[in-house]
């Protein structure tokens, strides 16, 4: 934020949908991990509930579907997996491929019923992941109002901070849901710079790494008649590509044939991907 007020103040300010669901997502989180950690709750409850931290992240419609052609083979091969995934019989009917339809619903009631401050976090995450799937329209805006004038008349204190985050950054979210910008290229590209290096060891100029870059991530050549290489010692006093050289003779093309070798050397004559 201070470098965009400072360098593009007339930049619109935009953020990532992925990172603004994370937040809440993160609170309801840190929220699940505070109640799994209160020795006043029975220790078998605090196990379930750290178990189905993924049930309480999914979406209702999600956590009641069931692929039923894949339960019901699992079903008929109960055998089978006792002897070849050296399972018990009690550990096969844990599996939630095998419970029936809204078993997985009905255990995340029943958790979410030992402590109604996460159950209200609960609700809360998901009446933002809503909002966050609405249109843009002219509503939105005061939806997000309400959402967090919601949060923050709660008395869940990671549900009133990221209440207070949105708040804060209320018009850069907001611009992200109306202009649809997202940073995932920036991203996809840094990750897989980030791999490059890791791959190679490091590399000992930038000038070396950039080349790698651009010949690995596909931009458009930007080299048309070679590049200029650095001065370097060649054979005593001559120089590579000195300008004191004349343009023919034996020499020169001696030159112009090793100057054209050092750049094949990187690859920068091969045809990029578009």
């Amino acid at each position: 934020m201070r470098t965009k007020k400072e360098w593009f103040p007339d930049a619109i300010f935009c953020i990532d949908r992925f990172h603004v669901v994370k937040i809440v997502s993160g609170a309801f989180n840190d929220k699940r991990k505070r109640v799994q950690k209160d020795e006043g709750l029975p220790v078998s409850l605090r196990k379930e509930i750290r178990g189905a931290w993924k049930f309480f992240l999914m979406r209702p419609e999600d956590l009641e579907h069931i692929a039923f052609t894949y339960a019901e083979r699992l079903a008929t091969n109960g055998a089978a997996l006792t002897s070849t995934l050296v399972l018990t019989e009690k550990e096969i009917a844990d599996l939630s491929h095998l419970k029936p339809r809204k078993a997985r619903t009905a255990k995340v009631a029943r958790l979410l019923e030992a402590d109604p401050d996460l159950k209200c976090a609960n609700e809360l995450m998901h009446l933002f992941r809503d909002w966050s799937d609405m249109p843009w329209c002219a509503d939105k805006r005061d939806s997000l109002s309400r959402w967090i004038s919601l949060a923050q008349r709660s008395n869940i204190f990671e549900m009133k901070r990221s209440a207070k985050t949105l708040k804060r950054n209320r018009e850069g979210v907001l611009n992200g849901y109306k202009f649809n910008k997202t940073n995932a290229t920036a991203e996809g590209l840094n990750n897989s710079i980030k791999v490059m290096k890791r791959m190679n060891y490091g590399f000992k100029t930038f000038k070396r790494m950039r080349r790698r870059c651009l010949l690995s991530l596909g931009y458009m050549r930007v080299i048309k008649r070679g590049m200029k290489l650095k001065r370097r010692e060649v054979r005593g006093s001559k120089t590579l590509g000195s300008r004191h050289q004349h343009p023919g003779g034996e020499a020169s093309e001696r030159h112009r044939a090793a100057a054209q070798r050092e750049v094949g050397a990187y690859g920068l004559d091969m045809p990029l991907r578009h």
